[in-house]
């Protein structure tokens, strides 16, 4: 499994372009982190601050979407939200049929909350959570030159939220103290993947 971030200029697959893609391995190590040149002009995104000339010197996806299919193609894919980075690899030509849906965090947090919601936007029947929030819960400790929504960060907080999901019991819901325990837990595994040297 490998955890992927993706920036982009909007939310619109169709209509917007892809700024940053990073890919994190299971043991914390950096598989791919690059800025993209989307070879248009845009708008800054207020999300996450990539401005025109941020990219202006960066591959375009085309000139990075080999390496990336070859990338992708061995793994099972993680995203926080699936749905989102889905969309945008299909545009770009990435070809999820042969490569895999990416599987999707946000749901798999959303049915350990348990918090149910009549929306069901994304099929689990329960409220979603921002990642921000995933963060909060599960522990996770930014470094002081993280901050979310910088593709590298949060494909390093899925990884976060879905390894720290993986250490509750089976059928585990979250509960009032989860936060403290969370917390508690997540400084624990900052410290072992710190020793494991792969942060």
């Amino acid at each position: 499994m490998v955890f992927i971030d993706i920036e982009t200029t909007g939310v619109n697959p169709k209509l917007d372009r892809i700024l940053s893609v990073a890919v994190v391995a299971p043991d914390g190590r950096t598989l791919f982190d690059t800025l993209i040149n989307p070879a248009r002009t845009f708008a800054i995104n207020p999300v996450n601050g990539i401005t025109p000339e941020i990219v202006a010197g960066a591959p375009t996806i085309e000139q990075v979407r080999g390496e990336l299919i070859h990338l992708l193609g061995e793994q099972t894919i993680c995203a926080y939200n699936a749905e989102f980075e889905s969309g945008f690899l299909t545009a770009v030509g990435i070809d999820l049929d042969w490569i895999g849906v990416p599987v999707c965090c946000m749901n798999r947090f959303a049915r350990f909350m348990g918090e149910p919601s009549s929306k069901d936007y994304h099929t689990t029947g329960f409220k979603t959570h921002k990642l921000s929030a995933a963060a909060q819960i599960t522990g996770y400790e930014f470094q002081a030159t993280e901050s979310l929504h910088g593709a590298l960060t949060d494909a390093r907080v899925c990884r976060h939220v879905w390894l720290w999901l993986d250490q509750r019991p089976a059928g585990a819901k979250y509960n009032a103290g989860d936060a403290q325990a969370g917390q508690k837990l997540g400084r624990g595994l900052n410290d072992l993947y710190l020793a494991m040297n792969v942060r």
